[in-house]
């Protein structure tokens, strides 16, 4: 294909248009700037991301997100003033303050602001992290112990006893069950306390062995990055997102 050919190919190729609005959307632009960069309507930008949400590349509050923080709080004040219904009002609210958004950009917040769409995506990213805790922790205890003794040596037994107990009442058998997969979080402290000496190494460096200068400056620019933007004890899934997308951890 010629280059004019190969621009058309894209311009018109909808998994590549797709790929397109995703980029447009990590790369900071909230949905009414990709409309107007791609030259579609802000539903076929929205129909193009949701099918990303679907298949796992993006979430829903990445979206929500991509309106500015400060957008959104004067949103939520002239939600609070005007209703919920009256998104006129609530543009020029908008306006008034400076902040120049247009109605695609509070349709966009209005559709996604509900709780449940933060509370989902946090509860997945959540669920990640304690996927990813499991697994080492296993990996570590059985590198230790051994295949045929980790369990025993390595898991507190009531926590043992506890988990064999909710195996058996589950009723549901594959050959690669095992008890452990039935471990909760709260468990899971409890066996990295518990083997702390083994299991330390799976949250911090290797023991007198220094940080190479790139390790040190990826965990204190993440650490400055979490400081500076956590405002009381928990943080919220934005900053938790914008933090470790831009640090590299997805």
């Amino acid at each position: 294909m010629s280059d004019p050919e190969l621009l058309l190919h894209a311009r018109t190729d909808p998994v590549a248009r797709r790929e397109e609005a995703v980029a447009h959307l990590l790369n900071g632009k909230k949905p009414s700037q990709i409309a107007r960069s791609m030259q579609l309507t802000v539903d076929t930008v929205l129909g193009y991301l949701y099918q990303k949400v679907g298949e796992g590349k993006i979430l829903r509050s990445q979206i929500l997100y991509s309106i500015p923080a400060s957008t959104r709080q004067i949103i939520e004040a002239a939600i609070a003033q005007y209703g919920v219904r009256n998104r006129g009002m609530i543009t020029r609210a908008l306006n008034r303050n400076g902040h120049k958004a247009s109605k695609d950009d509070v349709s966009v917040y209005m559709k996604l602001r509900h709780a449940r769409v933060t509370m989902g995506d946090t509860y997945d990213f959540l669920r990640g992290i304690e996927i990813l805790l499991h697994i080492a922790a296993k990996t570590r205890l059985i590198a230790e112990y051994g295949e045929a003794s980790w369990w025993k040596k390595g898991v507190p037994e009531r926590i043992r006893v506890r988990c064999a107990q909710m195996f058996e009442e589950s009723g549901e058998y594959r050959p690669d069950d095992h008890p452990y997969c039935y471990t909760t979080l709260l468990q899971l402290e409890e066996i990295y306390k518990s083997n702390w000496r083994i299991l330390s190494e799976v949250m911090h460096p290797p023991k007198n062995i220094p940080p190479t200068e790139e390790q040190f400056r990826f965990v204190q620019g993440f650490f400055r990055e979490i400081e500076g933007q956590a405002t009381g004890v928990l943080l919220s899934l934005e900053t938790l997102r914008s933090v470790t997308v831009k640090h590299g951890i997805q």
